[in-house]
């Protein structure tokens, strides 16, 4: 199976098990604060919070992880081409995200979201065959705006 989400901003590969999305406009902040309330609203008692850091030395920043595989609402991870694209080339199933890992991969900030995905589900919840992207060629380099993600 592919793992071409061990960097950020690449493009994908259908069988991929792991998603990273690296921020370049300082945007993280909310999508961290949404996650944060999923993770809280499923279990009270993590005491991860996904936090950015501006301004401290990367090497001070440890990842942030977050096993939400047993949470009892699942978040799910797709890839749908924008209004101009093409789903029986782009449109992924839904994958059950299994890990949540925020890292740093520049010098003042946690800036990369990294999702490791398990199992496909169809538009009902209900498990179907397959393990991580049904589809690739997936642009994550920002440079798309054909392409989109969705949570």
């Amino acid at each position: 199976m592919g793992q071409g989400g061990a960097q950020p901003n690449y493009t994908t590969v259908a069988g991929d098990t792991t998603v990273a999305i690296g921020d370049e406009d300082a945007g993280f902040a909310a999508i961290a604060s949404v996650l944060n309330n999923y993770v809280s609203s499923q279990d009270p008692d993590e005491t991860v919070k996904f936090t950015v850091d501006p301004d401290n030395d990367s090497s001070s920043l440890l990842d942030q992880v977050v096993d939400v595989s047993d949470y009892g609402e699942r978040l799910a991870l797709r890839f749908k081409p924008g209004a101009d694209g093409n789903d029986a080339t782009y449109k992924t199933d839904l994958n059950l995200i299994t890990e949540i890992r925020f890292l740093s991969a520049s010098e003042r900030k946690r800036n990369v979201f990294k999702f490791v995905l398990g199992g496909r589900v169809d538009e009902n919840g209900q498990p179907i065959t397959g393990t991580g992207l049904s589809k690739g060629g997936h642009s994550l380099t920002g440079q798309d705006p054909s392409m989109s993600l969705k949570l």
